[in-house]
């Protein structure tokens, strides 16, 4: 998450970064982990699907 977060927040040096790019940078980190909890979830229901419910 420490590269999303250096990659959206486009700066060079995170320690001289301006607000806006801080901002940015954790709006985009937190969107990116949501939408792995998603996949996650869906993998996990496809998952429990195949097997023909929980046992």
């Amino acid at each position: 998450m420490g590269a999303v977060f250096a990659l959206a927040s486009a700066t060079n040096d995170i320690t001289t970064a301006r607000p806006e790019a801080v901002s940015t940078g954790m709006r985009i980190t937190f969107a990116v982990a949501a939408a792995l909890i998603v996949v996650a979830l869906v993998i996990a229901a496809a998952g429990v699907r195949a097997r023909g419910g929980v046992r």
